[in-house]
């Protein structure tokens, strides 16, 4: 059965993927900012309050704020549409995933993800993805005629960050063209850690078997 601090998790991944799905909602309809903005700020509190709480039932209170600067970043509170740039940063919450992929362990795919470093990398993998997409259309939106939609910038991410390419949708702005270097970079990087982190946990769990097959 889940904890508290389990459920809480849980929750909170899931008001993370809210906030990320207004950010791109908003993009393809700015008139509900009306409606996107209070809510996202309603979310924002929420994860500054469990920060705070965090700190404070931390044993080392400086240390524990420090070491989780990412947690405030992401939690403070925008009641602004004008700031829609910096609210990308929500996607940074995400990072959630981890701690609770690591603190559930309920089933062997959990397990898995968790022991052989995997789950950091495909939580990287989103984050990247998801952050390419809303930089890719706030850059790119208005002055790329291929670029009409938060689905079109989201296609042109995985396109990107699996180094497909397709070239339907390019970057044309400076900016634009640097996200795009960067996110392939980045794609080569995250192909080349899953291949050795799969690598190295099949080699550990060979050599496991063999010992306890010595030890009988």
């Amino acid at each position: 059965m889940l904890e508290k601090k389990e459920l809480v998790d849980l929750f909170l991944v899931f008001l993370a993927f809210v906030s990320v799905g207004l950010l791109m909602f908003e993009f393809d309809h700015p008139e509900a900012v009306t409606v996107t903005v209070p809510v996202d700020f309603a979310i924002a509190v929420f994860f500054l309050g469990e920060y705070i709480h965090s700190i404070h039932s931390a044993e080392r209170h400086f240390h524990y704020a420090v070491s989780h600067w990412y947690d405030l970043l992401a939690s403070i509170p925008m009641p602004f549409s004008a700031v829609r740039a910096l609210r990308t940063v929500r996607i940074i919450r995400l990072a959630r995933l981890i701690r609770t992929m690591r603190a559930l362990r309920l089933s062997r795919a959990f397990v898995f993800l968790e022991e052989s470093k995997i789950g950091y990398v495909l939580v990287a993998f989103v984050m990247a993805l998801l952050l390419g997409a809303t930089l890719f259309h706030t850059i790119e939106y208005g002055e790329n005629p291929q670029l009409r939609s938060s689905l079109d910038a989201l296609y042109w991410a995985v396109a990107t960050l699996s180094t497909v390419g397709y070239g339907d949708i390019v970057a044309v702005t400076s900016l634009g063209k640097l996200i795009t270097i960067g996110l392939m970079i980045f794609g080569i990087g995250i192909y080349s850690s899953l291949a050795g982190l799969l690598a190295g946990y099949l080699m550990k769990n060979s050599q496991r078997s063999e010992n306890q097959h010595e030890e009988k």
